[in-house]
């Protein structure tokens, strides 16, 4: 392999372009090209738009740089001459490989970074960043990007259309509203609301509607989630924030003392969770109860639109805890040696078995220990504080973790108290109208993005500090004095029109979010520093470049290696939730269809198991970026990356740590599940949830992994049909379907990577036999290059070997993330230098990252 490619990686110059009129062809090259290509590529017959019967060559000829292009690369991969023609010798094509490289080298010019729209995730994630909303998500329905090559940042991807156009019109509008615009006016409507039990919630076990419908009864004062210790109104809304007297009638029930009840009011949130603490909530006041019958008590607080009124009974000494239960359960048993003997019957009965903790919570185990204590025959011997079936009752009540028997003796409270109960609630109001807490949020939030205003500054002075740090960093580039001018007079000319300072600035915000600048990439072309910052920030973070980037591009810094450099290594991922982690990989190895592949239920993989495999290939890519491994170790680690039971289930892995969550787990290299090349997520997104598929494996390995895509088949190429003709294995179907000479071609360039990969099931896990035929797998294969294969293990020696051409891949995918486009064959040049000093000087993967950024592909302006 290394001598048959040796001479695709001659040195090459790059200085200025001389050529300007046709090179002819050596004139044994044209021979080769007269022998085995142009009785289909002449200028009669031209197969495919492709005439080879010429003499020389215009390389400053875009388009015939590209034909040539092309012809290298299938004659390269053994695509051509096709497999039933005759074939030039080894030598004589190894020459006119070396010959179009050099020449395509010398002749292609660097690219330059076109102008590109923002891609939707580094849109999302520029607006979090711009305005500090970590919350921020594209709404629904928002037109998604093309995903072109893998990849969803790529320019010829990244139309803009009118539906995108009006989602960023919606957008600005209500990031617009976020900070200036208020929907409230004077005007409103008198709100008068009564209600009875009846209309309050029941929560799980604090709460409870009794004596018919006229008391609600309160048990707990749990301050952990108001499910365990709350009741709210559940009819009622306040509609405009503003004072209102709240009048609520409450009584005591079979108090145990004289002290007053606490009734505390707090203001819930309609849309909040009932597993909120309770004292997480706004308190209004609270109110003591202090009779047995009814009373009516009052207060005047401040409701909020979108608020109910809740209640809870601040003094209980029940607070559903553990410790609380044991301390009732005791009092009680000590009363009621029968109640004690009924839960003995219940949870430690002398004959069978207790049912199920969980069975007995809330009112279910209430009503067993009812059952229990109506017996006639009910056993009170062992009915004792110290006996063991005490114990072992008590033992169930403290360490039940799910708090049921909590929840099951609240009902025990509910008959023989004490309790709170409320009997009705009345809210009359506004007497005044308050700042909602809409309002509230939104005018800090102005502040925060304005900036405090100076005391006695105008509203001219005040927009005019605004724009002057805002733009900048909105349009991630140098803003010269005419384009502040431009946004100040328009606030201006509102102002004249009677607008308001927050009018102006809605206008304002809403024209800047719709700038060109703002929703697209690489336009400063006479500051080529700031588009250098935005190019390895949204490389890195999927966002802006930060104050710090946008210093150093406004000295002109970056364009120093060693600054550079200082910035990729301040930008580089270092947890795997971070964006880059999270992104390039799976674009990278075209892993998306695990976001909704459905295994089939007969290979035993469960919906655990496809969450593991999904972050495995983040956790293992980061692993390797943040430890600067070799780039072998994406082939051929001594670790995989996943949780105890997938590798022990899945991967077969012994003695794995048990530990939760997900771990690096070592194992010997050459395992069969270590690696790109055999985990289960690259090998799920190479099936199709039901069974393997080779040609799909073997296309998927070529562009991804080897970075030599198969063109695309012929338009008359016969489906691959079910075996009418004597065939039993897969192996054998596609070998008689590829016989075929117009598919032989790429398919011997193809099928010999699929088979390799048949030992793999469609979820990853190891077989030896076809499915159904139950007939021995055989992946043995021979590669284009003329090595022979047994298997996986034989692939990923060749990998290993050849391990410069993973690596050219990778660096190529890598640029094209970074690019929003395809380096070229000059670039594609400059990358494969890189990739060499970096295995031939032991570096890593950290390490290779931080010399692409320094290249000039990664480097180029969209300037000329």
């Amino acid at each position: 392999m290394k001598k048959r490619f040796a001479l695709l990686f001659i040195p090459f110059c790059f200085g200025s372009f001389a050529v300007a009129e046709p090179v002819r062809l050596p004139a044994h090259l044209t021979g080769l090209l007269a022998n085995n290509c142009t009785d289909c590529h002449d200028k009669s017959l031209a197969k495919g738009g492709v005439n080879l019967d010429v003499a020389s060559v215009d390389w400053s000829d875009p388009i015939q740089r590209q034909t040539w292009e092309q012809v290298l690369k299938m004659i390269r991969d053994g695509i051509m001459p096709p497999a039933d023609k005759p074939q030039p010798p080894r030598q004589q094509r190894s020459e006119l490989i070396a010959h179009l490289d050099q020449q395509l080298v010398r002749n292609t010019p660097f690219g330059k970074t076109k102008v590109r729209r923002l891609s939707n995730r580094e849109y999302e994630k520029t607006i979090q960043t711009l305005f500090k909303y970590r919350d921020f998500k594209l709404q629904l329905g928002f037109p998604p990007d093309h995903i072109t090559h893998g990849f969803d940042n790529l320019t010829s991807g990244l139309q803009v259309s009118k539906p995108l156009l009006q989602a960023y019109v919606e957008t600005a509008n209500g990031l617009a509203d976020r900070f200036f615009h208020s929907t409230q006016t004077d005007e409103y409507e008198p709100f008068e609301y009564s209600g009875g039990p009846e209309q309050m919630t029941q929560t799980f076990s604090s709460s409870e509607i009794r004596d018919n419908g006229k008391s609600l009864r309160l048990a707990s004062r749990f301050s952990g989630s108001v499910f365990r210790a709350c009741s709210w109104s559940s009819d009622m809304e306040i509609r405009r924030s503003g004072v209102y007297e709240i009048r609520v009638e409450a009584s005591q029930f079979k108090p145990k003392s004289d002290e007053p009840m606490i009734l505390e009011l707090r203001a819930r949130q309609r849309d909040t969770s009932d597993r909120t603490a309770a004292t997480k909530f706004r308190l209004l006041g609270t109110l003591e109860v202090t009779q047995t019958s009814p009373e009516e008590l009052k207060l005047t607080a401040v409701l909020h639109d979108g608020e109910t009124v809740m209640f809870r009974w601040a003094n209980s000494e029940y607070d559903h805890t553990r410790d609380a239960l044991k301390q009732a359960a005791v009092a009680k048993f000590k009363q009621d040696r029968r109640y004690l003997a009924a839960w003995q019957d219940v949870l430690a009965p002398k004959k069978g078995k207790a049912p199920p903790s969980a069975s007995l919570r809330g009112m279910n185990g209430h009503v067993k220990a009812q059952e229990a204590y109506r017996k006639p025959e009910l056993d009170l011997a062992d009915a004792t504080l110290d006996s063991e079936r005490t114990k072992k009752v008590l033992d169930l009540f403290a360490r039940n973790s799910t708090q049921c028997f909590c929840d099951t003796w609240a009902h025990l409270i509910f008959e023989e108290g004490p309790c709170l109960q409320v009997h009705g609630l009345e809210v009359i109001g506004p007497s005044k109208i308050v700042d909602s807490l809409t309002e509230l949020a939104r005018r800090q939030r102005k502040t925060e993005l304005l900036g405090r205003r100076n005391e006695g500054e105008s509203d001219a002075l005040y927009l005019n500090r605004f724009l002057r740090r805002f733009l900048p960093q909105a349009f991630r580039s140098e803003v010269s004095d005419q384009v502040v001018e431009h946004y100040a007079s328009k606030a201006k000319v509102l102002w004249g029109k009677g607008a308001s300072f927050d009018e102006s600035m809605h206008v304002m915000l809403r024209s800047i979010l719709l700038h060109p600048r703002f929703l697209h990439r690489d336009m400063n072309f006479d500051a080529p520093e700031y588009d250098l910052a935005s190019r390895l920030s949204y490389f890195l973070t999927s966002g802006p470049p930060d104050s710090t980037l946008l210093a150093a591009a406004r000295s002109k810094a970056i364009n120093n290696d060693a600054e550079l450099e200082k910035h990729v290594k301040r930008l580089l991922p270092r947890s795997v939730n971070d964006p880059f982690v999270q992104s390039f990989p799976k674009q990278w190895l075209n892993t998306r269809s695990l976001d909704f592949v459905m295994p089939d239920a007969k290979l035993k993989f469960s919906d655990d198991d496809l969450r593991y495999a999904r972050s495995e290939l983040k956790y293992f890519f980061h692993e390797i970026l943040k430890g600067n491994r070799p780039l072998t170790d994406f082939i051929d680690p001594d670790f995989c990356y996943t949780t105890t039971k997938f590798a022990e289930k899945h991967y077969k892995i012994k003695n794995a740590p048990r530990k939760k969550g997900y771990l690096k787990i070592p194992i010997k290299r050459g395992h069969p599940h270590g690696g790109l090349l055999a985990m289960a997520p690259t090998m799920i997104a190479t099936a199709n949830g039901v069974d393997t598929q080779p040609v799909v494996r073997g296309v998927w390995l070529l562009e991804h992994v080897i970075g030599r895509p198969p063109p695309e088949p012929p338009k008359d190429v016969p489906a691959l049909t079910p075996d009418i003709r004597g065939a039993t294995t897969p192996r054998e179907l596609l070998t008689q379907h590829t016989s075929e000479p117009k598919c032989a071609g790429c398919h011997q360039l193809i099928d010999p990577f699929g088979f390799a990969f048949e030992n793999y099931n469609a979820v990853g896990d190891w077989r030896n036999k076809w499915p159904k035929i139950n007939k021995k797998i055989d992946p043995s294969s021979r590669l284009f290059d003329g090595t022979a294969i047994q298997g996986p293990a034989d692939l990923r020696q060749w990998m290993l070997k050849n391990i410069d051409i993973f690596g050219q891949c990778l660096s190529e995918k890598l640029m094209t993330y970074a690019l929003g486009r395809e380096p070229n064959y000059r670039e594609r040049a400059e990358l494969r230098t890189v990739v060499q000093n970096n295995i031939k000087n032991g570096q890593g993967f950290r390490e290779l990252v931080i010399d692409l950024v320094k290249t000039k592909t990664f480097r180029a302006s969209s300037k000329g």
